[in-house]
């Protein structure tokens, strides 16, 4: 168990969640796991898997991103807007997560909310607000999160 907390906290900035790993957690094959999968999806249809997106603001320097929550407190942003509109991470080789359908809807509901001409698509990439403090390829002045939408 230790490995495997190490392996996530160190090398994985948390991705698989804060708690530590326990003998009680299992680790089982991939294959195991799609058949357990196309059971779940067999009985359940996907209205009522897709969950509700959770998400918000952040405002990083002088620029306002929105994000989503993934696992309930991981916040990922779209690179692109870091990239571009908050000036950081210009340099630095990122693979980015692929959002859901949901999360880009999000992304352009909220957006389009404020008055911002953003489009996301599966194409947009993702990143994790803890990979922008950690790489801090420009300093971060501001780095808060904002409740409501921004005002415009």
């Amino acid at each position: 168990m230790r490995l495997l907390n190490e392996i996530n906290r160190e090398h994985c900035a948390d991705e698989y969640g804060s708690y530590q790993f326990t003998d009680k957690d299992l680790i089982v094959k991939l294959h195991d796991f799609e058949e357990f999968y196309g059971i779940v999806k067999k009985h359940f249809p996907d209205e009522l898997m897709k969950r509700r997106v959770d998400g918000g603001w952040v405002q990083v320097n002088n620029t306002v991103v929105p994000f989503v929550l993934r696992n309930q407190y991981m916040r990922y942003v779209p690179l692109s807007v870091i990239r571009y509109a908050a000036q950081l991470l210009k340099d630095v080789q990122i693979e980015g997560h692929v959002p859901t359908d949901a999360e880009c809807k999000f992304f352009n509901e909220i957006c389009a909310s404020a008055g911002l001409k953003f489009t996301f698509g599966r194409t947009t990439k993702l990143v994790m607000l803890t990979t922008v403090q950690q790489v801090r390829c420009k300093k971060i002045d501001c780095f808060k999160h904002i409740c409501s939408p921004p005002p415009r």
